[in-house]
């Protein structure tokens, strides 16, 4: 049998959630407007599924691994999707919760080179030994770390660091370092302004954890622009 509510959520988008006998999904605000512009997504989802529970023969651009960390992987699930797989020891509900409040704190207050990928929804089910949380995918995830360090993991993080940031002048790395603190005080004035504790909210926030991408044409007066990955 299946359950459908709506999740209001004080101040903040609403979420729809599906609840079966052995599973729990929620869509968020985002999650609904991906649908309605991409029907086509809810194949690509369950493509997506027959490949994680390997019943299904992988398909170019489907689970492609993107990262690793803590407990959870990344993989590219879709044309600019990417799916979040963590363990069942560890909540992704909380994360969701986190990223998706942020995302509305930053459309709202922040100005437009920070920004923070769309976190569509979650799948949660005690007959399946990982949660999924299906998300958008920024390029191939150069963080400012990698920037400022001038090496990254994967071969295709180093050749955006080649390509885009490799002419960077101590100048620049202090512009970029002074960029990325100036966002961690927008965004911890903004959550105080609306009674949310910055603390719950950006709990390991530093340069790992924000992806830059460097801009041809200026953005509100900044030549890179920084989206907030998960805390």
């Amino acid at each position: 049998m299946l359950t459908v509510e709506s999740l209001h959520r004080d101040g903040l988008s609403s979420w729809t959630l599906y609840t079966t006998p052995n599973a729990h999904a929620v869509i968020t605000a985002r999650g609904r407007e991906l649908i309605e512009e991409r029907p086509d997504v809810l194949a690509t989802l369950r493509n997506y599924r027959r490949i994680a529970m390997g019943s299904h023969v992988g398909q170019l651009g489907v689970r492609d691994h993107l990262a690793s960390g803590g407990n959870s992987d990344v993989y590219r699930a879709g044309p600019r999707l990417a799916m979040k797989e963590g363990s069942t020891g560890q909540s992704l509900w909380f994360a969701l919760n986190r990223m998706d409040s942020l995302c509305d704190v930053i459309e709202e207050s922040m100005p437009r080179w920070l920004d923070i990928p769309h976190h569509y929804g979650l799948l949660i089910s005690p007959l399946l030994d990982r949660q999924y949380m299906l998300m958008q995918q920024i390029d191939a995830g150069v963080t400012v770390e990698h920037v400022l360090s001038g090496q990254a993991p994967t071969d295709a993080q180093n050749e955006i660091l080649r390509t885009s940031f490799g002419d960077l002048t101590d100048e620049d790395r202090d512009q970029i370092r002074g960029l990325f603190d100036h966002a961690g005080r927008l965004m911890t004035e903004a959550l105080v302004d609306r009674g949310m504790d910055p603390g719950q909210y950006m709990p390991d926030w530093h340069e790992g954890n924000m992806l830059i991408e460097r801009q041809r044409v200026p953005i509100a007066g900044s030549q890179y622009k920084l989206w907030v990955i998960d805390q």
